[in-house]
């Protein structure tokens, strides 16, 4: 089976990576006290944490907590944006997932593989995320790390399991009303 090589000229790579480099100058850049200083994000953030309880955790563990909180409250703020972008990036390039499972085991395994485990990771890491307690990388101690590296712990992650989930289910019911 032959298939075409995937279009990575994504005109959409900009748009994946520009939140990005946004959350790295706030990592770097932003005062200690930013959330003292300004009301406003002061209640966004509270908002998000409320929604999405990661944000407190990892606020509490770092050395510098309203960066942190800011940092990741926009992040996830940010995470359905990460969803649309993903979607429409898998989409173009269908290289990627340009297959159709033949036999009906297949398509059962590509169900349970692909959207039901992608869906719980999306959820794990929107709601539960206990990567504050392991500290795998050292975003609670520096801020350069938190700049670099943060996005993984982010909702940016989950939203790009989510996409990847919702186009395999797309092709799962592509292939159910196809037979």
């Amino acid at each position: 089976m032959k298939y075409d090589k995937p279009n990575f000229k994504n005109p959409g790579r900009l748009m994946f990576i520009s939140p990005i480099v946004f959350g790295f100058f706030i990592a770097l850049l932003c005062p200690e006290n930013i959330l003292d200083k300004h009301w406003l994000l002061q209640s966004v953030t509270s908002k998000l944490k409320a929604i999405f309880p990661p944000i407190e955790g990892y606020a509490i563990k770092s050395e510098f907590p309203q960066v942190s909180e800011l940092y990741f409250s926009l992040m996830w703020a940010l995470s359905p944006y990460y969803l649309f972008i993903s979607i429409l990036s898998i989409r173009r390039n269908q290289g990627l997932i340009d297959w159709l499972p033949k036999t009906q085991f297949e398509v059962i395994k590509v169900f349970f593989t692909g959207v039901v485990l992608m869906s719980f990771l999306g959820y794990f890491c929107l709601f539960v995320n206990p990567g504050y307690d392991f500290n795998f990388l050292p975003i609670n101690s520096s801020r350069f790390a938190l700049s670099v590296t943060g996005y993984l712990f982010s909702g940016i992650a989950a939203a790009i399991l989510l996409a990847v989930a919702y186009c395999l289910f797309e092709k799962i019911v592509f292939i159910a009303f196809r037979r």
